[in-house]
């Protein structure tokens, strides 16, 4: 009897060494499918020779499912940045006091976003 229960223990073992194997390799591909979004946001200014930072502005991200991610605040250089996306179509949209200015499909990963917003 002794000899039945140290094989049932065993064998529990062993199961509980798979499943979390399989829960540890899950969680390690999820996590290495995510991906960062970065930008730059600009201003046309007719009066300078290049576009200005547009600093201040919010940048927000939706997923396909229209669930929100963000806000992003455009810092002093015209950045941006979202991290660990899953890959995948998101809707960027860019606000100024409150009010939308600029609304672009985005696929990531992709190319680094730079936009320079109409005066």
């Amino acid at each position: 009897m002794f000899h039945l229960l140290v094989l049932q223990v065993n064998h529990l073992i062993k199961k509980a060494a798979l499943i979390l194997f399989l829960v540890l390799t899950v969680v390690g591909v999820a996590y290495a499918q995510q991906v960062n979004l970065y930008g730059s946001l600009y201003r046309h200014n007719p009066n300078a020779a290049f576009p200005t930072p547009a600093v201040g502005y919010a940048v927000y991200v939706y997923s396909q499912n229209t669930r929100w991610i963000g806000p992003g605040i455009v810092d002093s250089y015209g950045g941006y940045a979202f991290y660990n996306l899953p890959p995948g179509w998101y809707l960027l949209r860019i606000y100024s006091q409150g009010f939308q200015v600029w609304e672009e499909q985005v696929q990531v990963p992709g190319a680094v976003r730079t936009i320079v917003l109409p005066q």
